[in-house]
């Protein structure tokens, strides 16, 4: 008999085929990964790709992440104001640390990605027990990336993850385990686990194919809300491998982003899906360009069969010819290439870079980056196609600190200390859970300058302040971003023994 959860897990499939989600990912993962001519018909063709599916999408996905990013929480209420205000900032502090150990930078970057190849951006949040901290407490926040077509929500017209009746997160697992956990929470049916083939609804190509001789099986882990609080349960096709318990959490420990919103859907469109007719168009351009080439440069020979028996290309070979040689054989002569072909191939490769907002100036294709302000304001107006993923982006962080706020609210007891960095150095500090419970805390995200340009402009400032004699070379050096000059800590210490010069160039 199937489990509650395999017949909405079942519906969800159901919604996701009828809307082409399996089909389109598996499409535009194949695009993006550069195998770009497959079950297009091109016998005796050339097959060339070039690929600025992913050269566009890299660049995007950068300049999508490239404001810094800051975590700043906040009380609100009466009680806002001296203690709880510290408990703010440690807090604040304590997710600058959670952000480096979780390596987001480099999640945030894949989870983009995953975005603009398949439309969305997911990433679940749980308790991982087994994590050390240094203290005689063991556990903390870990994470994870999830397909969007592994998250089946209870209600797939909504993108909201926190109004979801329930959410369904599918994966696969060896059945040795899943077994060894089943019996382990009492499940009487856990001998009846068993191997499945359930991976065509994976995501990708590769994720179909399994090793040879690995007993999996599909595993969905189901969470709902109950009184305000977050119940999760385990299960398989015909079993339930953990029964349902509470989690401690009151919100989804799930975050979602879309690349490109689509009405009354949870799941969003990716850059990706828009971009493969032109790829298909460049690189069919091109193979035949190449084609061209080949015929040219190696044409055929036709011959005169009544005086030539066969034809042989052997080098210093001998053709014999019956009677008179002229007019016996000759090469094809081919038409030339026309200047069509190549003008739409830069044309549409040029125009659909434009459309993306990908010009020679961000895309850093410039001889002499003199006028830094002339650059910015270039870079900026082509950043304008952007500004959407922009601000979901800040959106989707700003839901992610909120769970780990909650995590923090409900796992990190009495008797835990909580890391924090204080004037460059690690302190352990005590975590007021009690208090916590009682402030209405909020949290602001704030966004840096810009990293492509800023060190380029401040090099330029502080060049022309050195110059006019408005700081010293000590101050210049001081201020000077870290990397650009070598040794740069020997070379203040070398200053501090000059007496101090308003334009000190020595």
């Amino acid at each position: 008999m199937k489990t509650t959860a395999w017949q909405e897990y079942e519906r969800g499939v159901d919604y996701k085929a009828r809307i082409g989600l399996y089909n389109t990912v598996d499409i535009n993962e194949r695009f993006y990964a550069g195998d770009q001519w497959a079950g297009i018909p091109h016998e005796g063709l050339p097959t060339p790709v070039v690929n600025f599916i992913r050269y566009a999408s890299a660049w995007k996905i950068a300049a999508v992440t490239d404001r810094r990013l800051k975590m700043s929480f906040f009380a609100e209420g009466t009680d806002a104001d001296g203690e709880t205000a510290v408990y703010a900032r440690q807090i604040s502090a304590y997710c600058d640390m959670l952000w480096e150990r979780l390596k987001m930078d480099y999640l945030t970057k894949e989870g983009l990605k995953q975005a603009a190849v398949t439309g969305d951006y997911i990433q679940y949040f749980y308790w991982d027990p087994a994590i050390r901290t240094g203290q005689a407490l063991t556990g903390d926040i870990n994470t994870c990336l999830i397909d969007n077509v592994n998250y089946y929500p209870g209600n797939p017209n909504s993108p909201d993850v926190q109004s979801q009746p329930y959410i369904i997160i599918a994966f696969r697992e060896f059945v040795s385990l899943v077994r060894d956990e089943a019996k382990k929470n009492g499940c009487e049916n856990w001998e009846e686990i068993t191997a499945d083939g359930g991976n065509e609804y994976a995501s990708g190509d590769r994720g179909k194919i399994e090793l040879g001789g690995a007993e999996k099986c599909n595993v969905l882990l189901r969470m709902s809300k109950k009184n305000g609080r977050v119940f999760w349960e385990k299960s398989v096709k015909n079993a339930v491998v953990q029964p349902e318990k509470d989690s401690g959490l009151k919100r989804y420990p799930v975050a979602l982003m879309n690349w490109e919103t689509r009405k009354n859907c949870c799941h969003g469109t990716a850059e990706v899906t828009g971009l493969i007719p032109n790829q298909v168009f460049i690189n069919k351009i091109l193979a035949l360009a190449q084609l061209s080439q080949i015929q040219a440069g190696f044409p055929k020979v036709l011959y005169d069969r009544t005086r030539i028996r066969e034809w042989t290309n052997r080098a210093a070979g001998a053709i014999p010819v019956n009677g008179d040689i002229s007019g016996a054989a000759q090469y094809l002569s081919l038409p030339a290439s026309s200047y069509d072909a190549w003008k739409g191939f830069e044309t549409t490769l040029e125009t659909t870079m434009k459309m993306m907002g990908a010009n020679e100036v961000t895309l850093g294709n410039i001889a002499n980056p003199d006028n830094t302000s002339a650059f910015i304001a270039a870079r900026d107006a082509a950043m304008v196609p952007l500004k959407a993923q922009q601000e979901r982006f800040y959106s989707f962080v700003e839901d992610v600190g909120l769970i780990w706020l909650d995590f923090i609210k409900n796992f990190y007891g009495k008797g835990r200390m909580m890391p924090v960095t204080h004037a460059g150095e690690r302190i352990y500090v005590p975590v007021p859970a009690e208090a916590l419970d009682r402030l209405t805390m909020n949290l602001k995200i704030e966004v840096g300058p810009s990293s492509m340009w800023s060190e380029a402009q401040v090099m330029q400032t502080l060049d022309r302040l050195l110059k006019d004699g408005f700081i010293s070379f000590r101050q210049y050096l001081q201020r000077m971003p870290e990397g650009q000059i070598p040794l740069k800590e020997e070379l203040l210490r070398e200053t501090e023994k000059r007496p101090e010069g308003g334009a000190d160039h020595a």
